[in-house]
């Protein structure tokens, strides 16, 4: 935070005066209202009673200020410094102690709000994406925002962002606090490959990858429950039936990839879930930490929602036809 210094200079007797002065000058910045001094919330200003002046300076109508409390700066206690607070235009009134209150002058602070924030934020990963398809993320609510910030966004698979909801996609906007943004991209064109996007607001970002489906492992055909017809293999006593059309498979819809879920994020598995059903498929995992999460159906695959209160934890997610 910066410190700003106002000198006020006051007399006595003949010719009593009450003048506030940046540097010696009573035309500086701040000693007309056309041309205040701008400062930010939280900055400092010292008012300096001067040495050539004759009598006790009294500081009042400190109205965008921590303390808004006349002072009185004396031979003994010649300054005060005190804080600024509320954003705007505060005209800070300058009396001769000594004068009753016929010599007045004035100074003139502009007072702007700081922006600061976002808390930190997460946009959920996307995985499983098809091929050259452009996805949207869900919502996130923007926290802790003083002011308006600059959202933007950059990356592989021409990213854009959206605010609050507004239809309007593009690269950087501004952004309040708790507004909702989300962001759209494109996939690889590739298989098992990843894009990455880049969001930062204000001072913080937060990293956004989409991950394509694997190259192999995305057959969907279990065959014939019928019995009625089709081919059976006996084991060599030629008795035990090995295979025929009633012996069911587990088919393995994706091939495990990576999936980081974090405290009160959900997650979605894409998953193309024509022919799916509670009865006929899954989803599992290729080994577990210590976590508990719920696994829900969606229409376009498998929602993962947690269960812990910090931290982000790595699975690998398996969805089986069976």
């Amino acid at each position: 935070m910066a410190n700003y210094n106002v000198d006020c200079r006051v007399g006595l007797g003949k010719g009593r005066t009450a003048v506030f002065e940046v540097n010696g000058s009573a035309t500086a910045i701040g000693t007309t209202s056309s041309n205040p001094l701008d400062v930010n919330s939280g900055d400092t200003i010292t008012f300096r009673r001067t040495t050539n002046s004759g009598g006790d300076a009294q500081v009042s109508e400190l109205n965008n200020f921590t303390n808004n409390a006349s002072m009185v700066l004396t031979i003994s206690a010649p300054n005060v410094t005190r804080t600024t607070s509320t954003a705007g235009l505060d005209t800070v009134k300058l009396v001769n102690a000594g004068g009753a209150g016929t010599e007045i002058d004035y100074y003139y602070i502009n007072v702007q709000s700081v922006n600061s924030g976002p808390n930190s934020f997460n946009i959920p990963n996307i995985v499983n994406a098809s091929l050259s398809t452009q996805y949207e993320s869900s919502s996130v609510q923007m926290t802790g925002i003083t002011g308006t910030l600059t959202a933007s966004v950059s990356g592989q698979g021409s990213p854009q962002l959206e605010v609050n909801n507004s239809g309007t996609w593009t690269t950087s906007a501004s952004i309040t606090n708790n507004q909702y943004l989300k962001i759209r991209l494109t996939s690889p064109s590739g298989n098992s490959q990843t894009h990455t996007a880049t969001v930062t607001v204000g001072g913080r970002s937060d990293t956004v990858t989409i991950t394509t489906i694997p190259t192999s492992g995305q057959g969907t055909d279990t065959g014939s429950a019928s019995a009625a017809y089709g081919l059976e293999v006996y084991d060599v006593n030629g008795s035990t039936k090995v295979l025929s059309p009633s012996t069911r498979y587990i088919t393995l819809m994706q091939e495990p990839s990576a999936v980081t879920i974090s405290a009160g994020v959900t997650t979605t598995v894409l998953q193309d879930m024509t022919g799916l059903t509670s009865s006929n498929s899954t989803l599992t995992f290729l080994d577990w930490a210590n976590l508990v999460v719920t696994v829900s159906r969606v229409s376009n695959g498998f929602q993962l929602t947690n269960s812990f209160s910090s931290g982000s934890y790595t699975v690998y997610p398996l969805i089986v036809r069976f």
